[in-house]
């Protein structure tokens, strides 16, 4: 088994390490869809991953948080504070279900977006779902101050102990930002993601994405917890393609993520993420 698990791997960050990395764009409106370097550092491919980031990336996971949890964290985007990202979230686990709520900023004075969002997580036998509602507001010192009303479904299902099929739905309803005469357009996103689990300590996910305007994207990544206290993730994205690597450390209450990605045209981002569960992690 351990040779199967270095083997496996193996074959995967050879193909993050040989990947012919390609110019991303700093910014769209889908780039409040996703939050948290545990989720950066998997290729952003975080369809699976049950933490507090959960309540923008994957509303329904929150189903499967078990204590009361805030996290804060800050995506320094190709290390320029004005495509940089903000947040905090919350979720609070309930008897049949687990409310959340979250914040989000992109940008400075000059251009900015907000997103607040609120959601609710619940499962049924094998199937975990969710449904959470945004409100999104673009504006800066040249631009008027726009706004909408986005709406997100999350579902997964585990099909045995090791092999689970999800969807993800961002703006549903493919609303725009309006505004008497004025609008802009905001992105949907469609994906598919599978998650194959080796066994307690190793993981790999994959999503297949359609954003609005845009051709399919593929996403890969892995997940190894090398220790109680230590967690190694890895991802890439295609097309363009990106690499992307990252940790968590956790100590009794506290989590903290470290996420990084290259880019060969605009350099590297950093993202951080602290985490604080109100009991101890087990």
């Amino acid at each position: 088994m351990i040779f199967l698990k270095a083997r496996c791997c193996f074959l995967v960050f050879c193909l993050l390490l040989f990947s012919n990395v390609q110019a991303q764009d700093p910014y769209s409106t889908s780039t409040l869809f996703y939050f948290g370097a545990s989720s950066m550092a998997m290729g952003n491919a975080s369809m699976f991953t049950a933490d507090t980031w959960s309540s923008i990336n994957a509303i329904g996971r929150t189903s499967q948080l078990e204590n009361t949890s805030v996290a804060i964290g800050h995506n320094y985007t190709f290390q320029e504070l004005s495509l940089s990202t903000g947040g905090v979230a919350v979720v609070f686990p309930l008897k049949q279900f687990a409310l959340s709520a979250s914040f989000l900023r992109f940008g400075d004075e000059v251009m900015s977006e907000q997103d607040i969002n609120v959601g609710i997580g619940h499962q049924i036998g094998i199937v975990e779902m969710g449904i959470a509602t945004s409100w999104r507001q673009i504006g800066g010192n040249y631009l008027n101050h726009l706004s909408a009303i986005l709406i997100h479904y999350h579902l997964i299902a585990h099909l045995s102990d090791y092999f689970s099929i999800g969807l993800n739905l961002k703006n549903i309803g493919q609303n725009n930002y309006k505004t008497g005469e004025f609008g802009a357009d905001i992105s949907s996103l469609f994906a598919l993601g599978f998650e194959y689990k080796v066994d307690d300590e190793l993981r790999f996910v994959t999503e297949i994405n359609k954003l609005k305007y845009n051709n399919l994207s593929y996403k890969l990544g892995l997940e190894y917890s090398l220790h109680e206290s230590i967690i190694l993730r890895g991802g890439t994205a295609l097309y363009p393609v990106d690499i992307y690597l990252g940790s968590t450390i956790i100590y009794k209450y506290w989590a903290f993520d470290y996420a990084f990605a290259t880019d060969d045209v605009f350099g590297w981002s950093h993202q951080f993420s602290l985490e604080y569960t109100i009991a101890k992690r087990k």
